[in-house]
């Protein structure tokens, strides 16, 4: 471990100079939420160029547009760019290596990634849901991606051609929900990915670009091929020199248009663990070498709903020998006797390959029974101008690969022998001219997805058409359809969906969505009596604007969504129409709607998600609301109130309102007693509200749950008025970059800060709060940080907090830490509030503070569990209040400490820091201390817990000859040492010290030098009555620079030049040697 440290931090000093009030870079990952974090990490971290971590921006309540603050950034273990304002990735682009994910997520304005073209490497690539980004050319230079490769639901991504350096995909590769994207051009050159999904790219042909993919390699999740919901996808044929699919499963489904399997031929069976075939309608060719042999080899294969020659495992079988069985093409009969004929020379014929004709010519057809054992039809089955009476000797028929025509057979009375039929693969019913026909019974078997069209004409008897599949067929929306010249009950659409009411389900299953008004107009046609929908609802969005939905009264007899209910993006001016709805048991979404009437009598749902309705100026509809079981989540309105939600007495999860620049209260949320379900959940954010002065509304809230309060960026609030009565937070406490926040006094009844799972209080960034003493009551905390807060001048409200950690009852070894930070408060003098302090699980920060004075009110500390850090507070003169900490590093999950004293031109000496010992390596670093001398109270870290040694421009320091820097420096330990006073100026300096200090032998014990330091005279003090016979007096290099012979016990040196001596007193009783500092 200290090897590995030592040359972590060997490197770390290319990277890490003298520092002023804060770190050169922050520690783990960072996280950017705001374009002022951004802009200011330059400012904060100027020197930074490494971060030892992620880095993720993440705008999701702000608009984050540049990233110029982070131009000096050259590596990272981690970059995410998430839900942003920006139109490119300027400021980032010197970033070279990136040590983890690169996500691009959720950048709806983003056009163009210049800024990446440096990257060559990554571990995993996500680009997700950039609306406006066309082209990847940027990433040109990417060759690796070692891990995972995700793309999608990018709608506007044309264009691959920047993965054409592109070679290797260690783990997953995923191309999903590209809308626009209609080739994959660009990946010519990949040759090896873990394994492979392209799925629902709904305008992409072809996947020629693979033709260079030649192996999967494996991966941790999803192993194997997956091509699923391609719904233009015609051809395979580019993964022709796929040879190995490394112990994964094929999985080729919902591929509407693709008929063919030809291209995954040379993937070796033995590879293959299982094969998936599925609801791809047109699929008809699967008798691929590499299929037949994996199935005939007994392997575990599941095949459905495809076209015929690939509906089961048994009918691949079939075809993937010659199909010797029965005659190949179309087949026409035309008399009895070539029924006859057929049935002797093919007994066993059980698929006709292509198109089945009986025409009869009026002839002697009258018996089908030689075609007893026909189950598929490649083609259209024609029966016309026969005889027949039936269709008996057609009842094994199940699957049609066209269309299905009869027409003109006078005698023709049942078709009751096409009750086996399951599918006619996306093709047309024609029933003509049949003038005894009076049913379609027979037919109700037939899945009505599979139709595209029905004919129904001139069958003058035909009077019973409601059968299931036709039933289902004619109600869908924009059925294909033509009915006339029939009896009545069959002469047209309205006749038979009327027939069909009873037959027809009274609502639909699983999830709608309408994207028109045409298509809802259909929904009260086709389910005229339905209630309740039992599924998700979705209403509007399409990518090309918002949708011609402007009415709801085709749900004016729902009652209850079982699922959720989505409206974005539409026409409606109100929600008139759903005045019968009372129950959402999902979410209902809002987004971009005219105004909430017409939901009065909505009484419960799971969420309610108000997003984005600058036209929406008022609640008022929602007045009969009364049970949230999840959330509320209220953004991007121009509500000026939230009245309207009086009826809520309790909100489980979280309550979110951000963004709304109108909102000038939170009247409306005066019932709401908590934000919590059992005391566990609960959240409470409250973010962006321009016109918020406080929190009038929220008067009767007394308990969050374990989640949050957090309070940002809300420009004109004043203060917490309104949380009066608000005793416990089940978690974490944050208010940052309110610009006018004056005082929180309304949560000095807050008596618990539960320590749950990591819990903190943070106080960021509010440059007008003077106080914090309505924490009075508050007697232990996770984590403490107050940082940037130029109003505040003490700490008073906090001297009742003894312990900075979460455990209940912390063994010393084995507690869970947190963390102390009082950093950049331009205007703190004291810290006099935690003078009760006593324990701190994890780091200390003292930083960046100009005006503290004194650190005396922590004498009661006597832990801290990794880092103690004092920088950069400018008029501090003595560490003095720190005497009584015993140690650092003792968090069980501390890798190793640092210790910092830098940036304090006042202080003189560290010796308060002399009971101080060192549990983990540590950082020792010392450095910009303009006054400090020697180095006497650290001497207690043991050498060998020393890992880096930075002592650094402290121009009057003279003593680092401590034992533990000599041992250290001797054996070799790393080090950055400049700038310093003679005899610290250098590791050899100090090194030459310490041999001295070593050789040091006196024979007498009861001489004493003093003082020491001294200026000018230099005096010698004897207990044992021996006389001085001389002094001697060498600089470092040994030479003798003073002689005195007499018996004086004063010497005057004044006119020696400041710095480190040896002097050596000789006496009557023997000789003393010892090292002075002469100022």
């Amino acid at each position: 471990m200290r090897q590995i440290l030592r040359n972590w931090l060997y490197v770390a000093i290319l990277f890490i100079g003298s520092c002023c009030s804060f770190a050169q870079c922050p520690a783990g990952n960072v996280f950017l939420d705001t374009q002022a974090s951004v802009d200011n990490f330059i400012i904060q971290y100027p020197n930074c160029t490494s971060i030892d971590g992620l880095l993720k921006i993440q705008g999701l309540n702000s608009t984050i547009s540049n990233f110029n603050g982070l131009q000096n950034i050259t590596q990272t273990k981690g970059l995410h760019v998430e839900y942003t304002a920006a139109t490119n990735l300027n400021g980032l682009h010197n970033i070279t290596v990136i040590n983890g994910e690169l996500r691009i997520n959720n950048n709806n304005n983003l056009t163009e990634l210049s800024a990446l073209e440096a990257i060559t490497q990554t571990e995993t690539l996500l680009i997700s849901s950039n609306n406006n980004l066309t082209d990847i050319d940027e990433l040109s230079n990417l060759t690796t991606v070692t891990y995972f490769l995700d793309i999608n639901q990018n709608d506007d991504l044309v264009s691959l051609e920047g993965l054409s350096g592109l070679t290797t995909v260690g783990d997953l590769f995923k191309l999903r929900f590209n809308n626009a994207l209609t080739n994959l051009s660009g990946l010519e050159n990949l040759n090896k990915v873990g394994s492979l999904v392209i799925e629902n790219n709904a305008v992409l042909t072809n996947l020629d670009a693979f033709s260079g993919l030649t192996q999967f390699t494996g991966a941790m999740n999803q192993p194997g091929l997956l091509i699923t919901g391609n719904s233009l996808l015609n051809s395979l044929t580019g993964l022709s020199n796929l040879t190995t699919i490394h112990n994964g499963n094929i999985n080729i489904s919902s591929n509407s248009v693709l008929s063919s399997l030809e291209g995954l031929d040379n993937i070796n069976p033995n590879s293959i663990s299982g094969v998936y075939l599925l609801s791809s309608q047109s699929l008809s060719t699967c008798s691929v070498p590499s299929i037949c042999e994996f199935i005939d080899n007994g392997g575990m294969a599941i095949v459905s709903e495809n076209a015929v020659g690939c509906r089961s495992t048994g009918e691949i079988t079939a075809f993937c020998g010659e199909p010797t069985e029965c005659p190949a093409g179309d087949i026409t009969f035309n008399t009895q006797t070539d029924l006859e004929i057929f049935q002797s020379i093919y007994p066993n014929c059980t698929v006709i390959h292509g198109d089945l004709n009986i025409v009869g010519w009026y002839s002697d057809i009258e018996s089908l029974t030689p075609l007893e054992n026909i189950e598929s039809v490649l083609g259209d089955l024609n029966i016309n101008m026969n005889v027949l009476t039936n269709l008996e000797g057609l009842n094994s028929l199940t699957q049609i690969a066209g269309d299905l025509k009869i027409i003109d057979n006078p005698m023709l009375t049942s078709i009751e022998a096409l009750s086996s039929l399951e599918s006619i693969n996306n093709h047309a019913i024609i029933i003509q001219a049949n003038t005894e026909l009076t049913s379609l019974a027979g037919l109700e078997n037939i899945d009505p997805n599979s139709i595209n069209q029905v004919v129904l004409e001139s069958s003058q008897n035909l009077s019973t058409c409601n059968v299931l599949s036709i039933c289902t067929y004619l109600s869908f929306f924009e059925s294909n359809y033509t009915i006339l010249g029939n009896a009545t009950g069959c002469n047209s659409q309205e006749e038979i969906i009327e027939a069909c009411e009873e037959i027809l389900p009274t609502c639909p299953t699983g999830d709608l969505s309408f994207t028109n008004q045409a298509e809802l107009d259909h929904f009260l046609v086709q389910y005229p009596n339905c209630t309740v929908l039992p599924g998700n609802v979705y209403l509007g969005y399409t990518t090309a604007g918002p949708s011609s939905i402007n009415d709801l009264t085709p749900f004016q007899n729902i009652t209850e969504i079982t699922g959720h209910l989505q409206i974005e993006w539409t026409s409606l001016p109100s929600l008139n129409g759903l005045s019968n709805l009372t129950k959402i048991d999902g979410a209902l979404v809002i987004d971009r709607l005219g105004s909430l009437e017409g939901i009065q009598n909505l009484t419960s749902v799971e969420s309610l998600e108000f997003l984005n309705n600058p036209a929406i100026l008022t609640l008022e509809g929602l007045e009969n609301l009364r049970n949230i079981k999840s959330h509320l989540f209220i953004q991007g309105s121009s509500l000026t109130s939230l009245k309207g939600l009086e009826g809520l007495t309790e909100i489980p999860i979280a309550l979110s309102i951000s963004s709304n620049p109108n909102l000038i209260n939170l009247e409306g949320l005066n019932n709401i007693t908590k934000i919590s379900h059992n005391n566990t959940s609960g959240e409470l954010y409250i973010s962006g509200n321009d016109s918020l002065e406080n929190f009038e509304g929220l008067n009767n809230l007394t308990t969050l749950g374990y989640g949050q309060l957090h309070v940002r960026e809300n420009n004109s609030l004043k203060s917490f008025d309104g949380l009066e009565n608000l005793t416990t937070i089940g978690g974490t406490l944050r208010f940052d970059s309110n610009p006018v926040l004056e005082s929180i006094e309304a949560l000095s009844n807050l008596t618990q800060i539960n320590l749950f799972n990591g819990p903190y209080v943070q106080i960021h960034n509010n440059p007008m709060l003077t106080s914090i003493s309505a924490f009075h009551n508050i007697t232990r905390l996770g984590s403490l940080s107050i940082q940037g807060n130029h109003s505040l001048t003490n700490l008073n409200g906090l001297e009742n907090v003894v312990r900075l950690d979460y455990a209940d009852d912390p063994a010393p070894d084995e507690f869970i830490g947190t963390s102390l930070q009082i950093n950049g408060n331009n205007n703190l003098v004291s810290v006099d509030g935690l003078r009760n302090l006593t324990f701190v699980g994890n780091n200390f920060h003292i930083m960046g503070n100009p005006l503290l004075t004194s650190l005396q009110p922590f004498s009661s500390l006597v832990k801290v569990g990794c880092d103690l850090r004092i920088n950069g507070n400018y008029v501090l003169t003595s560490l003095q209040g720190l005497e009584n900490i015993e140690d650092i590093g003792t968090y069980v999950h501390c890798p190793g400490s640092w210790l910092q004293m830098s940036n304090h031109p006042l202080i003189l000496n560290v010796d308060p820091l002399e009971n101080l010992v060192a549990a983990k390596p540590v950082v020792y670093d010392v450095q910009n201390n303009a006054q400090l001398q020697n180095l006497d109270g650290l001497e207690n870290i043991a050498a060998n817990q020393i890992e880096f040694l930075w002592i650094k421009n402290s121009p009057n320091l003279v003593v680092c000859n401590q034992t533990n820097i000599c041992e250290y420096l001797s054996d070799n330990g790393v080090n950055d040492i400049s700038g310093n006073a003679e005899g610290c100026s250098s590791p050899e300096e100090i090194i030459d010290i310490c041999r001295l200090s070593v050789d040091e032998i006196n024979s007498i014990d009861e001489i004493t030098l003093y003082p020491v330091p001294t200026k000018n005279v230099l005096n010698v003090s004897i207990q044992n009555g021996a006389v001085i016979e001389h002094i001697l007096i060498y600089d470092l290099n040994g030479k003798l620079i003073y002689q005195s012979n007499n018996d004086s016990s004063k010497f005057d040196i004044s006119h020696l030049a400041k710095g480190t001596y040896l002097v050596s007193v000789k006496t009557s009783k023997g000789v003393h040697n010892e090292k002075i500092i002469k100022k």
